[in-house]
């Protein structure tokens, strides 16, 4: 009976352990920016200057395309003191497809899409009313 209880708490340790060894994924964080605003944080900012074009296939109408998005956003980033202008596409909206902007060595932001959606083929979006959607990632060296 001693030994039953002996190898159950063997077994619990290194349960208990390998538990333990499993490294936490940090939380991704979605959000979204408005045309003139900027994102902030202590290594870098992320400015959305404008939408260049938005052909996305409306919701309620059938395309042979689906459309792409292009933006332009300003990047600086204060450890290397840099700032540029990037010219950012996202094809297919609604794909699992990101543009990945690289921020030192361990930090990365993806674009993930814009909003809103364009509804119908008549009604345009005004600019004040885009919002791009992105998350950013920052990994351990």
């Amino acid at each position: 009976m001693k030994l039953k209880h002996f190898f159950f708490s063997l077994l619990l340790i290194f349960s208990h352990c390998q538990r333990n060894n499993q490294e936490a994924k940090p939380p991704v964080i979605v959000n979204d920016l408005k045309i003139n605003h900027s994102f902030e944080t202590e290594d870098y900012s992320l400015k959305f200057i404008q939408v260049i074009t938005d052909s996305r296939c409306p919701k309620e109408t059938s395309c042979v395309w689906p459309g792409s998005i292009e933006v332009e956003v300003e990047i600086e980033n204060y450890l290397t003191k840099k700032k540029e202008l990037k010219i950012i596409q996202l094809d297919a909206p609604n794909s699992q497809d990101e543009e990945i902007i690289k921020i030192g060595k361990n930090r990365s932001i993806f674009l993930k899409n814009l909003k809103p959606y364009p509804q119908q083929s008549t009604r345009e979006i005004k600019n004040e009313d885009y919002q791009l959607i992105f998350y950013e990632v920052y990994t351990k060296a």
